[in-house]
């Protein structure tokens, strides 16, 4: 089943995603092209495809929070705040994008280290799915800082397109499943419980 981080990701972050594919298809009539309306739509669906995935993060982070404080800080609930706050301090997550970095720190912070290896050792496809997060992190930035310099150099590599974000996505859904799987899999080590 997964957290309910992940839960999200594929229920009401996907129905967002699936809102603006299906008004760039209506307003498109699903023509293809260099229509300055289609290219906007295009940025419009990758800059809201890693704020997705970026609350995706948060929230499976915000999760596994919970969890260990519900496991190991039962007899003494007044040391959560204090435990809690230094978690979240400086959390990357909630002033950066999701790259590997803020994630590999964000995460380790609970204790979970090794980041990338342990996605690795879950799926020898990890490291496709971290490049393609880094490029859309790539584009995200350049759309939304309106750096049309930055944009010309993302544009050399790949085209923002409706397919482009597709691909994205694909990807994102698979290292959602692979962070949750990970995630899961510490906790569990961590606790002796299965937190999901």
């Amino acid at each position: 089943m997964g957290s309910l981080a992940l839960q999200s990701w594929n229920t009401e972050r996907a129905e967002h995603l699936n809102a603006l594919r299906e008004v760039h298809s209506n307003l498109t009539g699903g023509r293809r092209g260099r229509q300055w309306a289609t290219e906007q739509l295009n940025h419009a669906l990758i800059a809201r495809l890693i704020s997705e995935f970026q609350g995706f993060s948060r929230d499976l982070h915000d999760e596994a929070i919970d969890f260990i404080f519900q496991e190991a800080v039962a007899t003494s609930p007044s040391i959560e705040p204090i435990l809690r706050s230094g978690l979240l301090n400086r959390r990357g997550l909630d002033t950066g994008n999701p790259t590997l970095t803020n994630l590999a720190s964000d995460f380790s912070k609970l204790g979970l280290t090794a980041f990338r290896a342990r996605l690795g050792a879950h799926n020898s496809a990890a490291e496709s799915w971290l490049a393609d997060l880094s490029s859309l992190n790539e584009a995200r930035n350049a759309i939304a800082h309106g750096d049309d310099v930055k944009l010309a150099h993302v544009l050399q590599t790949h085209r923002l397109t409706q397919e482009t974000a597709r691909r994205w996505r694909t990807s994102l859904n698979r290292l959602a499943r692979g962070m949750d799987s990970i995630v899961g899999a510490y906790l569990k080590s961590l606790t002796g419980k299965k937190p999901w």
